[in-house]
């Protein structure tokens, strides 16, 4: 009897006892390698975002207005003005010309005559992909670096043909800081490699020095390049075990996190040796019991048994009652104590895991939080540096304009009294001595004295009339450029859109591939405005620029006839909003704006137009300079092809 109860009991304990060891062990690799590919990802997203940010950045320069015109004196203190804010990054910003030579660079002022005609920075932008990236080790340092190139065109509108390319190269000491701290337990790690395989990033240094390690035939590194992602299992050279999690970026990089395997497998080792010693205590007391009580404990030890199987199942709840007081009921309150124990333990460990992931869930929004008002704050101050860089060029072109002109203009009006008193004395002399000699008469027939007299006014009038027109231009660039202003003053709005206007005259005018924007104008009496004039010339330009951009596509998809009867306008309103503030309606006839995508419209870094002519900040800021800077309000109206209308409505007194 007591072999059979043995027989029957104790191979049900012990294998109650290894299941839920089983069981627990599986559920221990299941959240390491949960954590792996959380800690990858987050690795991942990080690389991506630092990418993203040098990507506009180097975008951002290539598109510069103008650029393709500058001298190599002029684009020097550009590059070296970008360089300066990203020195702890960059080591060095040049342009190149289209056979492959810098004509600037950031760092120096004498450039060797290097041909870089061969280099993969240089070819991919020529075929004008829009961002091109070549990793390498830089000659100072001996570290990883990345090149990025973009292609800079001309002025005239050509995409197909780039004039040059700007090259940026970056230092790779962001991500490796990033890549040293990532540790999980006692032995795991990651690292970063390139689309070739090539290592970029890696704890431990010495293997990023002198060349870049080629990793491409690393088991992780090979499932990365034949596009696997996911776990991976495998013993490397040392005969030691790993766990990895590979994810490839959108780039063609691949970020690797590794555990050794028996880190993971610890835990579960020690359940399974956990199990090991409870079965054994459980077969020496259910031994013991058996051979002294066999017959009168056969009924409650199947009680017992039932409970532990039950209990093996995850019943926390299983509990044993006997109405013993002897050994069987001393052993079904400790199995009691026990159940409530592991209920207990399992229940804080369950409520341990859900603190340990929310937390983690709360501490990644707050970096991604972190890391998007941060990205924001770099493209604002990269908009404010161009804004306020381009107001500076356009006062000083004014001023260098204004003197000439005006000393030109002055001296105008004394060379048409002169004039007049020189032909009013040769008229005189001509009715004195109708008859003059045959030299000066043949000298009148051969300047066409007549002729003269009469065409002479009428270029130094058209002469004043010129020097006028380059003065109200002047005044207008001199009112833009007040982009740096950072004080309140009070302006007048109309010359504010009126100095932008004439900004955007040159895209407002009819060219070989369109017909021009016409532009209505119906300004109403306003009071002075206490703004901040620059900021507010700013928003101009965003929402004018916008317009002509909708409607230079209508143009494209429309056939001339079309257009000439329909052509394609602007119309600029103005109105006083009772005495307390005024309202600017800026309105174009294009197709208008979806309905889906009007919520995010004043999103940071939200975009409808083709990759390369937008960065999606400039409705982002306009909507922050008159909500905040002014507060006032900024909203639009748009219908399918009823066009759209922004709507500016800021108090006189701010």
């Amino acid at each position: 009897m007591t072999l059979f109860i043995l027989l029957g009991v104790v191979p049900i304990v012990l294998g109650a006892l290894q299941l839920q060891a089983f069981d627990a062990g599986r559920l221990i690799n299941q959240e390491s390698g949960q954590i792996l590919d959380l800690q990858a990802q987050r690795l991942a997203d990080r690389v991506t975002q630092w990418d993203r940010m040098n990507t506009l950045l180097v975008q951002n320069l290539s598109r510069e207005p103008g650029l393709s015109q500058l001298t190599p004196q002029q684009l020097r203190p550009l590059l070296q003005s970008t360089h300066h804010t990203y020195q702890e990054q960059v080591w060095s910003i040049g342009a190149a010309n289209q056979e492959g030579r810098f004509i600037a660079l950031s760092e120096q002022e004498t450039i060797k005559p290097i041909d870089f005609s061969d280099r993969k920075w240089f070819q991919g932008a020529m075929k004008g992909q829009p961002i091109t990236r070549e990793t390498l080790i830089t000659r100072g340092t001996g570290e990883p670096a990345v090149i990025f190139s973009a292609p800079v065109y001309a002025e005239t509108g050509d995409r197909f043909h780039p004039q040059g390319v700007i090259r940026m190269g970056m230092v790779l000491t962001e991500l490796s800081n990033v890549i040293g701290v990532t540790h999980i337990g006692k032995t795991g790690f990651a690292f970063l490699v390139d689309e070739q395989g090539q290592l970029l990033a890696h704890p431990n240094r010495q293997l990023l020095q002198n060349k870049l390690q080629d990793f491409s035939s690393y088991p992780p590194v090979q499932q990365l390049l034949k596009g696997e992602e996911g776990l991976l299992k495998f013993e490397d050279s040392d005969r030691i075990h790993w766990l990895s999690i590979s994810v490839k970026l959108a780039n063609g990089w691949g970020v690797v996190l590794m555990q050794q395997a028996s880190e993971v497998s610890a835990p579960q080792n020690y359940y399974h040796r956990s199990a090991v010693t409870l079965s054994i205590l459980t077969l020496i007391v259910v031994g013991s019991i058996t051979w002294h009580f066999s017959r009168w404990v056969t009924q409650p030890l199947t009680d017992l048994t039932e409970a532990v199987w039950n209990l093996s199942k995850g019943q926390w709840t299983q509990r044993v009652y006997l109405s013993q007081e002897d050994e069987l009921g001393t052993l079904a309150k400790a199995f009691n104590r026990m159940a409530a124990q592991l209920q207990l333990t399992f229940k804080a460990l369950e409520g341990a895991k859900k603190d340990l992931e929310f937390k983690v869930v709360e501490r990644t929004q707050q970096l991604n939080t972190t890391l998007e008002e941060l990205k924001h704050t770099q493209a604002q101050m990269v908009q404010s540096e161009k804004m306020s860089s381009l107001g500076q060029m356009v006062a000083g072109v004014a001023h260098e304009i204004n003197n000439p002109v005006s000393f030109i203009h002055g001296n105008l009006t004394h060379a048409q009294t002169y004039t007049k008193d020189l032909l009013s004395l040769v008229q005189l002399y001509q009715e004195h001595y109708p008859q003059p000699p045959e030299a000066i008469q043949q000298e009148i027939e051969a300047i066409e004295l007549d002729f003269l007299s009469e065409d002479f006014p009428k270029t130094l009038q058209s002469m004043q009339v010129g020097t006028v027109r380059i003065r109200e231009i002047v005044k207008s660039l001199r009112n833009f450029s007040r982009l740096d202003e950072s004080e309140v003053k009070a302006v007048d709005v109309h010359e504010g859109i009126d100095s932008t206007l004439m900004i955007l005259q040159n895209r407002l005018k009819c060219c070989q591939s369109c017909a021009a924007i016409e532009v209505t104008k119906n300004y109403q009496e306003l009071p002075l405005i206490n703004c901040y004039p620059g900021q507010l010339n700013q928003v101009f330009m965003n929402l004018l620029s916008n317009a002509i951009d909708v409607l230079d596509e209508r143009q494209q998809q429309l056939d001339r006839k079309t257009l000439k009867d329909h052509p394609s306008r602007i119309a600029i309103k103005t109105e006083a909003l009772g005495d307390a503030w005024v309202a600017i309606r800026i309105h174009d006839n294009g197709s208008g704006i979806p309905q889906s995508v009007q919520p995010r419209l004043f999103d940071p870094f939200f975009t409808t137009k083709p990759i390369g002519k937008g960065t999606g900040l400039g409705l982002s800021i306009s909507y922050q300079i008159i909500t905040q800077r002014h507060g006032g309000r900024l909203w639009f109206q748009s219908s399918p092809e009823q066009g759209t209308e922004f709507v500016v409505e800021i108090p006189v007194i701010n």
